[in-house]
């Protein structure tokens, strides 16, 4: 039998670049990502490291794991056009992987 994480947070590197394009929230300047009505939060970029991640998922027995764009970063109150190039951004990546 498979073990299979049906709710993991991955970001590739095009979200990433995405996300350091934009000037309004949500952004990241370098491993600091903005958010509106929140502090300024620091990332752990090992956390989205795809080798790292992989790895950790192979010690947990995993043999699969659905990764998901994280709420909280508020894609989805966005304007279609504002939107547009983080999910594209996070569609190109999760179909790399």
């Amino acid at each position: 039998m498979t073990n299979v994480d049906v709710h993991q947070h991955l970001w590739t590197p095009s979200l990433v670049a995405a996300l350091r394009s934009r000037r309004e929230p949500p952004f990241m300047d370098g491993w600091t990502l903005f958010l509106d009505g929140e502090p300024p939060y620091e990332v752990a970029p090992a956390a989205h490291d795809i080798a790292r991640r992989a790895e950790l998922a192979a010690a947990d027995g995993l043999g699969r794991a659905l990764v998901s764009l994280s709420s909280p970063l508020g894609v989805e109150w966005l304007p279609g056009e504002q939107a547009r190039p983080l999910l594209d951004a996070y569609h190109e990546g999760a179909a790399a992987l």
